[in-house]
C-alpha cells in the first residue's frame, strides 16, 4: 500500500482522538466529524495550491488547467496517466466547476495533442508544443 500524507494525517488526528476519547472528553461522532473536517480542508488547501499550466504538464499533474479561446480557462482533475516511455504520457481527467466534461491530451515526441469534450456541449481539440496550443 503507498504511503499517502492524507492517511498519516488522519492516524495523528485518530491517535489524538482515541487519546481524548479514553478521557471521556470527544465521543465517536465528534472523532468522526474531525477527521471529514480536517480532511476536507486538506484536500481543498492541496487542489488550490497544484493548479498548473497544461504546457507545463507532467504525467503525475494532479490538476491541470488550459485557456480556450472560445471558452475561457478550464481547469480539470487527475483521473488517470499513462506513462508511454521516454518522457512521454498520456493524461485523462474531468473538468472542474461548473461544466461536465473531460479533458484528455498526450504529450509525445515533444507534441501535445487532445481534446476537451463536455457532455451536452461542443468538443475543443487542439495541437502543439510546450511552447504553445493550436485550437
Amino acid at each position: 500500500m503507498k504511503n499517502f500524507p492524507e492517511i498519516k494525517f488522519l492516524q495523528r488526528v485518530s491517535s489524538c482522538c482515541l487519546c481524548f476519547s479514553k478521557l471521556n472528553i470527544i465521543k465517536l461522532y465528534h472523532f468522526l466529524f474531525l477527521c471529514l473536517f480536517f480532511s476536507g480542508i486538506r484536500g481543498e488547501h492541496a487542489i488550490a495550491n497544484e493548479v498548473e499550466s497544461l504546457l507545463n504538464s507532467e504525467r503525475l499533474s494532479r490538476v491541470l488547467s488550459i485557456d480556450f479561446p472560445e471558452v475561457g480557462e478550464i481547469s480539470a482533475s487527475r483521473i488517470f496517466s499513462k506513462d508511454l516511455g521516454d518522457g512521454d504520457f498520456s493524461w485523462n481527467g474531468r473538468v472542474l466547476g461548473a461544466g461536465n466534461g473531460y479533458l484528455t491530451f498526450s504529450f509525445v515526441k515533444g507534441r501535445i495533442s487532445g481534446s476537451l469534450t463536455g457532455i451536452g456541449e461542443p468538443s475543443y481539440r487542439f495541437t502543439g508544443s510546450t511552447a504553445g496550443l493550436n485550437f
